[in-house]
């Protein structure tokens, strides 16, 4: 029988590999684009695909950065829900009402952050 930690660090890892990954490539392509584009400020009058439309150039490199960097900031929410589902389905209720506490002021802190 292998220790509850072990399988509760193997699915924390992966989300917290899931999250860096996708969020750094979001953020790698988001820059390239903008760095692509003529209205960058990077390369004035030197873009590289100025066949684009005006809207892909100026709006989805910034939209690709910042969901970059929400995947980035969601990734510990995600890690602590996890936690919390994977106490319940193991009946630890003291933990997972810990981690279900947790995963409640994160979203207080998100949703009264936002006003």
């Amino acid at each position: 029988m292998r220790p509850a930690s072990t399988g509760l660090n193997s699915h924390i890892a992966r989300i917290l590999k899931l999250g860096a990954y996708s969020a750094a490539s979001l953020i790698l392509v988001g820059v390239m684009a903008l760095v692509m584009t003529s209205d960058s400020g990077f390369m004035p009058g030197t873009g590289i695909a100025p066949q684009l439309s005006l809207v892909f150039k100026q709006a989805w490199p910034l939209i690709l950065i910042n969901l970059g960097v929400l995947i980035l900031m969601m990734t510990p929410i995600a890690w602590v829900l996890a936690a919390a589902i994977f106490f319940a389905k193991r009946k630890d209720v003291k933990l997972a009402l810990v981690s279900a506490a947790v995963f409640g002021v994160l979203l207080f802190a998100i949703v009264f952050g936002l006003k």
